[in-house]
């Protein structure tokens, strides 16, 4: 690779890398719940992860509007210097209330990397670092359109379930007596997206609550079959969906 391209790949490395330790922060409670010593219960779990979405679904409309107008590096770097400051603390607290705060704040924090993300990979697909220049205006017209609101509600729903089985797959192994590494290693395999997105996201805010609720009612059995029920259902909306031909 001459040295030309692989300078051009650099933004493009180091945006993934931010997004994925953004991604990390929203998994890690996953398995680092079942260590803290507050010994948060499964509604407990709900409240933190949905509390963490609904600071990242917030900044996700004002986070595209900057990326578009400011530098995209600084950004990213600004919003890692953040979360890692908060995960920092997340890890001393002393009580659940002050990890309901912190994670709020974690996911305020991790709501601007997508959009800067998705911001500096255009920048490398039009040979800069910078996105272009985009309206102040935002087209709500493009909402009332079907394929998007399809998509919309059909990703919600399959997210909906993927952020459930996320959140408490760990949990369910250690339960039914699989070892602690071999818990670690089947998360990590399975666990290996404008308006659609910030909607779809909206699904982390209230899957863990749902799924708290249905495990401390009824088991983790039902819920299962209750989101392998919400992925069919999903399914539905995308067969709606109307591509256009090419002529």
């Amino acid at each position: 690779m001459s040295k030309d391209k692989s300078h051009s790949l650099f933004p493009l490395v180091i945006s993934s890398g931010a997004f994925f330790l953004s991604y990390y922060t929203r998994l890690m409670w996953s398995i680092l719940s079942v260590y803290m010593p507050l010994k948060p219960t499964i509604t407990q779990d709900g409240h933190i992860f949905a509390l963490y979405f609904f600071g990242y679904v917030a900044v996700q409309i004002p986070a595209g509007f900057v990326s578009d107008r400011f530098d995209c590096g600084k950004i990213i770097s600004l919003s890692l210097i953040l979360l890692s400051i908060i995960t920092f603390f997340s890890g001393i607290v002393t009580n659940i209330y002050q990890e309901y705060v912190l994670s709020l704040l974690m996911g305020f924090c991790a709501g601007w990397i997508y959009p800067a993300s998705l911001c500096a990979i255009v920048g490398i697909l039009s040979f800069g670092l910078k996105s272009y220049k985009t309206s102040s205006k935002m087209n709500l017209k493009i909402i009332k359109n079907k394929n998007v609101l399809l998509i919309s509600f059909g990703g919600l729903l399959f997210f909906a379930s993927y952020w459930s089985i996320t959140l408490y797959a760990y949990k369910y192994f250690l339960g039914i007596g699989i070892d602690k590494v071999m818990s670690g290693i089947m998360f990590s395999s399975m666990a290996a997206s404008g308006f659609s997105n910030m909607f779809w996201q909206t699904s982390g805010i209230l899957s863990p609550l749902f799924s708290s609720f249905i495990i401390s009612k009824f088991g983790f059995s039902i819920l299962w079959v209750t989101l392998c029920a919400i992925i069919l259902i999903a399914s539905t909306f995308y067969l709606k969906i109307k591509t256009p031909t090419l002529l």
